[in-house]
């Protein structure tokens, strides 16, 4: 009789217990859960965050091949450049992430590949072109110039760029004048510029009385020295300007062609 007397007792006693054990059980299957969705969560991001930069990488090859045959279907002298964003993941090795050839290729190896390495695979497009360049060796957002150096089409950070794409004067008869193209320097290095032109009259006639110049990080500009004796018309010509950073390979040059156009009143 004492005994079941004091069984209430011990079951009020052990109640709390047996809630603290119902309630650590809830709550450790709320943090598996939390868990759960946690590392689903993170890996949906990195694989959506995977394929972004397959995609980035793909863009950018693709683009710059496109860009490739446009300007070597234009000839020696055209230019464009390329906007690519590159992505943080890709192996920026010279063996694996290149254009033209990879580096250590054998000399019978094809020379029209862009090549970008990421998570381990190769996102490649390929040129109609011969092609010599690199990419840059740190991920981030560039603008690329692609440049028919002819037979080549070279590939490569931006040098410089024109701020006028063509060349309009206007002068009197018996009358001189200088016209200054200039050049505008996107490298930290000294860039040079190399002026020549196509101009087949006497006159008016047409020189460039400094045609190599350097710019360091600044603008550079081209002097045209024009002198006219001849009737009045309309004269026109090319401007040829070759770009390359200090000490750079000879194929990875910038070539700029401006057409000129003299009117003599």
């Amino acid at each position: 009789m004492q005994f079941l007397r004091f069984r209430p007792f011990l079951n009020a006693i052990a109640m709390p217990g047996q809630a603290s054990a119902e309630l650590l059980a809830v709550l450790g299957i709320a943090l598996f859960l939390i868990l759960f969705v946690a590392a689903f969560a993170s890996d949906s991001l990195a694989g959506s965050r995977q394929q972004d930069e397959i995609r980035q990488a793909r863009e950018a090859v693709q683009n710059l091949a496109q860009a490739a045959d446009y300007v070597y279907s234009q000839g020696e002298g055209a230019s464009l450049s390329v906007r690519v964003s590159l992505p943080a993941s890709a192996d920026y090795s010279p063996e694996k992430t290149y254009i033209g050839k990879p580096a250590f290729a054998s000399a019978n190896a094809s020379s029209n590949a862009i090549n970008i390495n990421i998570y381990g695979s190769d996102i490649s497009a390929y040129s109609k072109a011969p092609l010599a360049g690199a990419f840059p060796s740190q991920p981030g957002a560039y603008s690329l110039n692609v440049t028919s150096q002819g037979g080549i089409v070279s590939i490569g950070k931006v040098f410089a760029v024109p701020e006028k794409t063509s060349i309009y004067v206007r002068m009197g008869k018996g009358q001189s004048r200088t016209e200054f193209v200039s050049f505008k320097a996107l490298h930290s290095g000294p860039i040079i510029l190399n002026a020549t032109y196509s101009w087949q009259f006497s006159s008016p006639s047409l020189s460039i009385p400094t045609p190599i110049l350097v710019a360091y990080n600044s603008s550079a500009q081209i002097p045209l020295a024009f002198l006219s004796h001849s009737s009045a018309g309309i004269y026109t010509g090319d401007l040829f300007v070759r770009v390359y950073a200090a000490g750079s390979p000879p194929a990875l040059k910038e070539q700029y062609k401006l057409p000129i156009t003299l009117e003599v009143s």
